[in-house]
């Protein structure tokens, strides 16, 4: 029987670029997406992925504990929709009006619930707006931490969960450059192979080793993060998994 690709979770799916990224290398996705229509939108564009067993789109948001909360949809770009009330993100310098927003009743489960339906990862991505440290807490509560982890950083607190979950090697990226900086760029494949991609504008951009220079360790990565630029960055962790 033929072992199947690693798993990749994608938790705020969004249009499913980084879905088409993780396929590209080879991964099996477990795709999570609050927004109906974006799940409607994603499931049509891999409609043969989904086929094939290779992509899962779970119309969901991730909490705390499950159930249903309000989720507000931003009216004309769906990157900034959010679990938290427009006024109140965490980490953002200027707030957004409340009529640029959507209210919807969407569902919610423990992304560890989910996972111990669908299997273990070799990566996950986190990016649903100000729920990351969530999404985190409930990963170190249950000691699920995989090989590679991303999530959005616009609080320390974010190092300091990857702290508590063993990590020690990080790289920053920076979510407003990502089309011009990884554009028609070197990706590897589970295949052993590498190809060219480009990544879209929007799109959480490569991770792991496709991500260009060497794994900073917590201090390094610590004093970049405070000299960031202006815009949002994702940070990036790696654990080394022991044989046994």
């Amino acid at each position: 029987m033929t072992a199947q690709p690693p798993l990749i979770y994608d938790i705020g799916m969004n249009n499913g670029d980084d879905c088409a990224y993780y396929l590209a290398k080879g991964y099996r996705v477990v795709a999570i997406e609050a927004n109906p229509i974006l799940c409607d939108f994603v499931r049509l564009r891999f409609k043969a992925e989904i086929a094939a067993q290779r992509l899962i789109v779970l119309n969901t948001g991730i909490a705390g504990e499950p159930g249903q909360l309000p989720f507000y949809v931003h009216r004309s770009n769906s990157v900034l929709s959010t679990f938290q009330p427009p006024g109140e993100r965490v980490g953002y310098t200027a707030t957004l009006p409340d009529d640029q927003f959507v209210v919807i009743i969407a569902p919610v489960q423990r992304l560890s619930d989910i996972i111990g339906r669908y299997g273990s990862p070799e990566y996950i991505k986190i990016d649903i707006e100000g729920y990351d440290l969530q999404c985190l807490a409930d990963l170190a509560a249950n000691q699920i931490a995989p090989r590679y982890l991303s999530a959005e950083a616009h609080t320390l607190d974010v190092f300091g969960y990857f702290e508590a979950m063993q990590y020690a090697s990080f790289k920053l990226t920076a979510g407003r450059t990502v089309a011009q900086e990884f554009s028609y760029c070197k990706i590897t494949t589970l295949d052993g192979g590498a190809k060219v991609y480009s990544f879209n504008e929007h799109s959480s951009g490569p991770f792991g080793e496709d991500i260009p220079g060497p794994w900073l360790e917590r201090e390094a990565a610590l004093t970049a993060w405070i000299n960031r630029p202006p815009g949002w960055f994702d940070l990036h962790a790696m654990r080394t998994i022991s044989a046994d």
